[in-house]
């Protein structure tokens, strides 16, 4: 998506979406964790910076996430 020239906003919201639906098929993640993991092992740090700022912007206020495991 960076490469094709996609806008910050397609690219974070497309994020947000696939993360959410990674931690509601899942068990073992949580929306917190596989953004953070995300964004330290990012090679691009383009695309690492836009999972923290999605982390940043949840644990700031906790957006909808309506069956969504967030951790304690």
């Amino acid at each position: 998506m960076v490469k094709d020239g996609a806008s910050l906003t397609r690219i974070k919201h497309y994020l947000h979406r696939f993360v959410l639906w990674w931690a509601t098929t899942s068990a073992l993640w949580h929306y917190e964790e596989i953004l953070q993991l995300y964004s330290q092992s990012c090679w691009d740090k383009t695309l690492g910076a836009y999972a923290y700022e999605l982390l940043r912007d949840f644990t700031l206020s906790p957006p909808d996430l309506i069956g969504c495991q967030v951790a304690a």
